[in-house]
């Protein structure tokens, strides 16, 4: 099996076409995740309705990173000691932002999926809308 290894300022990136909705009228259109040797950086691209734009200010973005067996033990220690089997960050939405940019440290490098989806940032109640999992995650 093909395992990831990253040069100490080597990046990889990974970039997907989506058009997927998290919720109605909030349109996932492209993911691009730059990969170095301990961090993912993101860029998700959204196009949002006017409708759902108002709405974003609402809601936080949960992403996941799920990696492959090979890597299940690099999963950060705080996450693992919860039983989760996944790296993750939560990140509050602006309205006003159709493109997001984020970091997130984490040691796994081989990448089995991606997962977004929205939940309400005052109270969790569960998910809004759908999960979007990008699956066959390779960085180039």
């Amino acid at each position: 099996m093909f395992k990831l290894k990253l040069l100490e300022n080597e990046t990889v990136v990974f970039k997907k076409a989506v058009s997927k909705y998290l919720e109605a009228g909030t349109l996932l259109d492209s993911i691009r995740v730059s990969r170095s040797i301990s961090q993912l950086e993101f860029k998700l691209y959204f196009n949002p309705t006017e409708a759902a734009t108002s709405k974003m200010d609402d809601y936080k973005l949960l992403v996941k990173v799920i990696p492959k067996p090979t890597d299940l033990e690099k999963v950060n220690a705080r996450n693992a000691e919860k039983g989760w089997k996944y790296d993750k960050i939560d990140l509050e939405l602006a309205s006003d932002t159709p493109t997001v940019k984020f970091t997130l440290n984490t040691l796994i490098q081989n990448v089995a999926a991606f997962e977004l989806s929205l939940y309400n940032k005052e109270k969790y109640q569960g998910l809004v809308g759908e999960k979007i999992r990008l699956n066959a995650v390779e960085f180039e």
